[in-house]
């Protein structure tokens, strides 16, 4: 289970997200009996031991980010820059990218530029990137483990308690 976060940044950018991976639609219906019905890529989700590797994530994610305006997008790297685990993970990734791995200063002027020129190029296409899809990959693993009281259904109330989880950038 992710640990909470005791100061949260909260990101209702990340609702319609956590919608489309519980149920794939942007937003829940809970109009039948308090509950959503699991969506069946919910439980496909459940089953891939690594969704850093997995198409559908990439997929899923990739479409989540065409349905946010470059104004949400922009919102959300700024959000996401503020977090230390993005910054390890974007990190990672241009390390591996490095031939030979060779040592990278991150601190230079060239390669804050570079950070900065990549993330510009994502806020203004919503096209999904390498690190994007290993840090969401990351944030997200728990959720496909999460206990939920009635089996394939979610209650509003347990969707709310997944927002306050999932819905946080740290």
């Amino acid at each position: 289970m992710k640990k909470r976060n005791p100061n949260p940044e909260r990101s209702e950018l990340l609702h319609p997200l956590v919608s489309l991976l519980l149920f794939d639609k942007e937003k829940p219906d809970f109009s039948a009996n308090k509950t959503c019905k699991l969506s069946p890529s919910y439980f496909k989700f459940s089953e891939v031991p690594d969704l850093i590797r997995s198409e559908n994530f990439a997929l899923k994610l990739d479409s989540f980010f065409k349905i946010l305006t470059t104004e949400q997008r922009d919102k959300l790297i700024s959000q996401l820059v503020k977090s230390v685990k993005f910054e390890i993970v974007y990190k990672g990734v241009n390390a591996l990218r490095r031939p030979n791995y060779e040592m990278y200063d991150f601190d230079t002027e060239e390669s804050q530029e570079n950070y900065r020129k990549e993330l510009k190029v994502f806020i203004e296409t919503g096209n999904v990137r390498d690190f994007l899809i290993i840090y969401f990959a990351l944030f997200f693993e728990d959720i496909f483990k999460h206990y939920f009281e009635i089996p394939d259904f979610v209650s509003e109330d347990e969707y709310n308690e997944v927002l306050g989880i999932y819905a946080v950038i740290e």
